[in-house]
């Protein structure tokens, strides 16, 4: 069965439950943030673009919160892989959430992998894990903007999501790509 996008701009989200290493249980539901909150989905500790990557929205942090802006990343890695990822990746404020299921995965639309032999890596891939994806997400639960992908490479840069959420904040600006079909 194809993974499609089940959750459409300015439609209610699925329920996003994981564990994570900073509340022992992270709820979307029950997430209340001033503006957004902002779920950054990574492939796991065995992806160094992820690395990189989770490092931006780490020194970050602070300039989405002034935004108004809760800032979580989530993976299919588990708790003990998610505390390697938090200290080897050198991350001090971003919280990551593990443990992600394949159902909550595939509602959300997201791209699922087998994990290969691959003898290159340093750390194994998993049996599974998911591939990147960025929601955002307003306070009435609703999908206001969301990147999702296939493949671990070309992400959306921070600093452009940081002064776009700025950008949606101060004009108001409404979710985009809301319409289902052209008549």
């Amino acid at each position: 069965m194809p993974v499609k996008n089940l959750t459409f701009p300015g439609s209610k989200t699925p329920e996003m439950i994981v564990n994570s290493i900073k509340l022992t249980e992270w709820k979307l539901s029950i997430s209340d943030p001033e503006n957004f909150d902002l779920i950054v989905i990574y492939r796991g500790l065995h992806c160094p673009i992820c690395s990189k990557y989770l490092q931006e929205f780490d020194k970050n942090f602070d300039e989405f919160q002034k935004l108004g802006t809760n800032l979580i990343a989530i993976s299919t890695d588990n708790e003990e892989r998610a505390i390697k990822s938090f200290k080897d990746w050198k991350l001090e404020k971003l919280n990551l959430g593990y443990n992600l299921d394949q159902k909550t995965a595939i509602e959300w639309g997201l791209y699922l992998s087998k994990g290969i032999p691959n003898p290159s890596l340093t750390i194994a891939e998993p049996e599974f894990f998911v591939e990147p994806g960025i929601f955002l997400v307003d306070t009435d639960k609703r999908l206001y903007f969301s990147n999702i992908q296939s493949m671990p490479f070309t992400r959306p840069p921070v600093r452009e999501l940081l002064s776009g959420v700025k950008f949606a904040i101060d004009k108001k600006y409404p979710a985009r790509g809301t319409l289902k079909y052209l008549k």
